[in-house]
């Protein structure tokens, strides 16, 4: 009886685990970057977003963080990491990616007024924007910046800047 019971703990904590909130961290290095460029700013989290806007999110991402990807942006085969950081006293939110071999940020998107747009990776392919007026091929990862329950962009690489295309919503 008593085996069939922490049987039954070990399960439940364990199907519980899977419903937990991901830890969203940058490493070390990034963090004392993000200090060092960007005073009083930090990693946007989930608890930052609009209460409904977290349920979408959850329901639509559960595993993920808003504010933190990561993927080959800006090749096939360097890692990189996109990150969202906010400031509220400011009330901004920016974009930056992060090598894995270059200390240097890139601006994926300038800093913008408000702290709600979620990031989301996609994969390399095909992709048309909102009125079909525009259509490319990616050749490696995208970043999908998108305001819930609004409008979605994506900014990928060209080889030499980030560019967008407007997606539907």
């Amino acid at each position: 009886m008593k085996k069939a019971i922490w049987t039954l703990a070990i399960v439940m904590l364990s199907t519980l685990s899977c419903f937990a909130v991901p830890v969203c961290s940058l490493p070390q290095k990034l963090q004392v970057a993000i200090a060092s460029h960007y005073p009083g700013w930090r990693l946007m989290q989930l608890s930052d977003l609009a209460s409904d806007d977290q349920s979408l999110w959850k329901q639509a991402h559960p595993q993920e963080c808003p504010g933190l990807i990561e993927g080959h942006f800006t090749s096939p085969v360097e890692h990189s990491t996109v990150f969202a950081i906010i400031s509220i006293k400011l009330n901004k939110e920016t974009i930056l990616l992060a090598r894995e071999s270059n200390p240097v940020f890139l601006t994926v998107m300038a800093p913008e007024d408000g702290t709600s747009l979620v990031l989301h990776r996609l994969p390399a392919g095909k992709y048309s924007e909102y009125d079909n007026s525009k259509s490319l091929h990616t050749h490696w990862d995208s970043i999908a910046i998108e305001k819930i329950e609004a409008a979605e962009r994506l900014r990928y690489w060209n080889g030499h800047s980030f560019q967008t295309i407007y997606l539907e919503d």
